[in-house]
């Protein structure tokens, strides 16, 4: 079975010939000076055609080394923008919760306050109400009859702010899952996954 033949092989068989013509010649006893001349003369002319292959190839060997070189700088300069990037945009993802935070915390407060305005001004009128039915019950001509009156009063008053500060965290956590939810369905729309 024949050996098969590299590429570098093919290229420089002509080299290789001249290799072994000039070894042959160097064992060769009674050597004519015309066959030196020639086998010198064939051997430089190859070594000198060699050469300028051999700078040829270092040059453009030189020129892709350069080359490459700036594109592993520029890959190395966009990976450091990319990364840069994305601290920044980390960053302002974490400013925009924060403000969105802060902004359903403002809106529930507001939604808690008139809630709770809405409730003092229906126990104020209820009280009042309340009142005639506890005079005939409780002389509030009496000092007793006073505090007792005034006393339920400023207890509902009292009672008003826990309650303000339970609706506002009822209300935050229901703007923050209304959030969640809307993110939810942006993203399933973006996918083109259908919600139940």
């Amino acid at each position: 079975m024949a050996k098969e033949s590299t590429s570098s092989e093919v290229a420089y068989s002509r080299e290789e010939e001249l290799v072994v013509r000039v070894r042959e010649l160097a064992q060769k006893e009674g050597v004519t000076q015309k066959e030196i001349a020639e086998t010198l003369d064939d051997f430089l002319k190859s070594y000198e055609s060699l050469l300028s292959e051999i700078k040829l190839l270092t040059s453009v060997g030189d020129r892709l080394q350069r080359k490459l070189k700036q594109a592993n700088a520029l890959e190395r300069a966009q990976r450091e923008e990319i990364k840069r990037q994305a601290e920044e945009l980390q960053e302002k993802n974490v400013a925009l919760q924060t403000t969105l935070d802060e902004l359903s915390k403002a809106k529930a407060s507001r939604k808690a306050q008139a809630f709770i305005l809405i409730l003092a001004v229906v126990l104020f009128v209820g009280t009042e109400a309340m009142e005639r039915v506890f005079d005939s019950f409780i002389d509030v001509d009496t000092v007793q009859g006073f505090l007792i009156s005034n006393g339920l009063k400023v207890l509902m008053v009292l009672g008003l702010k826990p309650l303000e500060g339970y609706l506002e965290e009822y209300f935050v956590r229901q703007a923050i899952a209304e959030d969640k939810r809307k993110i939810v369905d942006q993203v399933t729309a973006e996918k083109g996954v259908k919600t139940i």
